[in-house]
């Protein structure tokens, strides 16, 4: 239900404007207007608001959707951000601005416009027709009518009359299409010469100023952000068996008695078999003689007597048999001590001649060998019960005793241990925070969990100072945390980044160097039309996309009217020279794969700039006034 009303946002909403309006008809305005009067308005649209807490609420559920889809790896830091609060908030207006708009205009979708929507809706579909049979088994799974779920698409449809009519309209004119066609085929043979900064540091000295300049010049690029170190506790398989008593002999005798098959290796047979007609014993008989006389003539008398068609083109081979492999030829395949031929053998219709052609004995190990695994898998199984009841102590304890986890190393035994250096959006490297980093050590897959680290800056935790509850990290690890430090960013000093400092003041050398040598090198082979030092010919194409875009678009973009050219170039790691030697119309493959993939994607983007540039006009006509605490809002602030 959840995924329907993410991808059926607006249809929802047009649910709710249903379910809402006989709300104004049996209060009257004026009295449900009051109900809400002390709200915090952030956006007027004509005589309608959107209030602090409807953006609270709706833009909570968005995240809760994002949450369930996400589990474990949503990262809230990442997602609940000023940008897509803004994002949010200019689609509450958009929505309210269009929901006027039809009420002004009287849009409404027709009866056939839904059926359409619903006929032509992929979802729906099963051999290019509508299918009742999934729209049935769509409707179960969203728990709706189908009266409920055609008013959705109405909805939906409706506010299509409002800006699809725009959207829908756009197409580039035919000259465009054509230029945008040939520039994105058009292929260029290209041979390269690289001058990487990595190749100029070798030897390059950096004096002490130099050092102190960057830092000075630089000094906040080397902040290390706010950060928390934290206490916590986890319980995991590794707790619960030490808390696990070792079994007495006897027991352990007994778990490997039970379960010797798992310490042994079954004995294996590679077998050969003919099968014959099960009423001519005498037929039987005489095949196996041959075969028994001269082993070596198996394989073809299974070619020519052997009525199985699977096996007898290949000498009758059935592969390396364990007994049970295939039970009903067990008796025939496992009769005989050693190698060699059976006699024949009757299975159910059939009679089978067998050829042992190898045996891989069997062994069991013998207790004493296996009494270190048996121990520790008998400890292994004691051990889930275990971690049951210490789970539930966990939670018990931390619910009550929200100040210290003091109480869960008293009670459970379980070490207090101290983590460094993490933010909300991730774990800082020990060279930031020191040894206890918690990346790099043997907790940071914990640590590096989103969800750890949004308890870890709930306000609970972060703003009161409690423990977390219980975290469920995986079915055999659960957390629980507690901030130990606060620690504010910083600028550390020359002294603890030096060496750090160091090699960026060389590598922007090597690397300004080898721009440089570059931007001569270009002049020179503009001059004499060299080619020395170029590499083989490469093919370059914007369909292709494989390649830097800086160096791509100086390629691309080059003048290629008088070929050979030069064009120069810089790059991360340096800088590069490309000789286009000669181009070439792109193929007519490239040239489908642009008009049915890339065009349409330009159509869409285009399509969709209109309708923002329609819904910025319709906002306009409604009036729409962002206020002051909406930027509290975005901010990630709340107005009290």
């Amino acid at each position: 239900m959840l995924e329907f009303i993410r991808k059926h946002q607006r249809l929802m909403m047009g649910l709710l404007f249903i379910l809402i309006v006989p709300s104004f008809v049996f209060f009257g305005v004026s009295d449900y207007s009051g109900f809400v009067s002390n709200e915090v308005k952030i956006a007027n649209i004509n005589k309608e608001s959107i209030s602090q807490s409807e953006f609270n609420q709706t833009w909570t559920e968005r995240l809760n959707a994002m949450r369930q889809e996400q589990g474990a790896q949503f990262n809230l830091a990442a997602v609940d951000t000023p940008a897509n609060r803004q994002i949010w908030l200019d689609r509450l207006i958009s929505d309210k601005v269009i929901s006027q708009e039809i009420q002004e205009k009287g849009y409404f979708a027709s009866d056939n416009m839904v059926r359409q929507a619903l006929a032509t809706d992929p979802q729906f579909s099963e051999g290019g027709q509508f299918s009742m049979e999934k729209y049935n088994n769509f409707l179960q799974g969203i728990g709706a009518t189908g009266q409920q779920y055609e008013n959705f698409v109405r909805v939906d449809q409706t506010y299509q009359l409002v800006t699809g009519p725009a959207t829908v309209a756009v197409s580039l004119p035919k000259k465009t299409t054509q230029l945008l066609e040939d520039a994105m085929t058009e292929e260029r043979s290209v041979r390269l010469r690289m001058f990487e900064a990595a190749n100029y540091e070798s030897g390059l000295e950096v004096s002490e100023a130099e050092v102190q300049q960057w830092y000075d010049a630089h000094a906040k690029e080397l902040e290390v952000p706010a950060y928390v170190n934290a206490s916590y506790v986890l319980l995991n398989q590794e707790a619960a068996v030490a808390k696990v008593a070792n079994p007495s002999t006897e027991e352990l005798q007994g778990y490997y008695n039970s379960n010797i098959r798992r310490y042994s290796t079954l004995e294996r047979r590679h077998v050969k078999h003919i099968q014959l007609p099960g009423d001519n014993l005498e037929k039987a008989n005489e095949v196996t003689a041959k075969a028994k006389a001269d082993p070596s003539s198996f394989d073809a008398l299974a070619k020519e007597f052997s009525m199985d068609a699977g096996t007898k083109n290949l000498g009758g081979e059935l592969g390396v048999l364990a007994r049970g492999d295939i039970a009903a030829l067990d008796d025939g395949a496992f009769t005989l001590a050693q190698e060699g031929i059976t006699d024949p053998v009757k299975v159910g219709n059939s009679y089978h001649i067998f050829n042992i052609v190898s045996i891989q004995p069997g062994s069991v190990k013998s207790y004493d060998e296996v009494k270190d695994e048996v121990l520790k898998e008998v400890k292994l199984q004691l051990a889930s019960e275990q971690f049951a009841e210490m789970a539930t102590k966990l939670t018990n304890i931390v619910n009550d005793q929200r100040n210290s986890l003091q109480a869960v190393q008293d009670d459970l035994q379980l070490e207090i241990k101290q983590v460094a250096g993490i933010t909300p959006t991730g774990l800082l490297s020990a060279e930031q925070v020191g040894p206890d980093a918690a990346q790099g050590s043997a907790v940071e897959a914990l640590f590096a969990t989103p969800r750890v680290r949004e308890v870890l800056y709930s306000r609970e935790v972060f703003n009161e100072g409690f423990n977390s509850g219980t975290i469920e990290v995986s079915p055999s690890e659960i957390l629980v945390v507690r901030i130990a430090e606060k620690i504010p960013a910083t600028v550390p000093s020359l002294d603890k980044v030096r060496e750090q400092v160091l090699a960026r003041v060389k590598t922007e050398k090597a690397l300004r160097l080898a721009r440089e040598d570059g931007a001569k090198v270009l002049a020179e082979v503009q001059a004499d039309s060299s080619s020395t030092g170029f590499s083989n010919e490469v093919m370059f194409s914007r369909m292709l996309g494989n390649q830097a875009e800086g160096m791509m678009n100086a390629i691309m973009h080059a003048p290629s009217d008088k070929l050979p050219s030069y064009v120069g170039f810089e790059v991360d790691n340096g800088y590069g020279i490309a000789l286009i030697e000669s181009k070439k119309e792109g193929s007519a493959d490239a040239k489908q794969f642009f008009n049915l993939y890339q065009m349409p994607q330009l159509e869409v983007v285009l399509g969709n700039d209109v309708g923002r540039g329609v819904s910025s006009l319709l906002r306009e006509q409604h009036k729409v006034e962002v206020l002051a605490p909406a930027q509290q809002i975005i901010a990630g602030e709340q107005q009290r």
